[in-house]
């Protein structure tokens, strides 16, 4: 694939910032040249090595009786959907590297 080929494509990297995330989006920089790369995650997350664009979002108090985080990933999912502007999203977590540069192709 050629680099022109990310033009189109958002990848929302959503979670909580590990010591990973700086990593996994300078890879996704190289992987997927021209891409939007958008890392969503709380207000309280140091997201100062993280270079991409940033969305932050209050985070929501644990349900009660049975604890999920379900309404974590989808606030952070929707508050990074939000921000992207592209036609092809990928959502994927702060901890996790994807490396194959053909996840793209139909």
């Amino acid at each position: 694939m050629t680099s022109l080929e990310y033009d189109d494509v958002s990848i929302i990297i959503r979670g909580k910032i590990s010591d990973w995330t700086p990593d996994i989006v300078e890879e996704y920089k190289t992987n997927f040249i021209n891409s939007e790369i958008i890392v969503s995650t709380w207000n309280d997350e140091n997201t100062q090595d993280v270079d991409c664009t940033i969305v932050k979002s209050k985070e929501p108090e644990m349900p009660s009786p049975h604890k999920s985080m379900l309404n974590h990933q989808v606030i952070l999912a929707r508050e990074g959907l939000k921000k992207a502007s592209k036609n092809l999203i990928m959502v994927c977590r702060t901890d996790q590297f994807i490396h194959g540069q053909n996840i793209f192709k139909f």
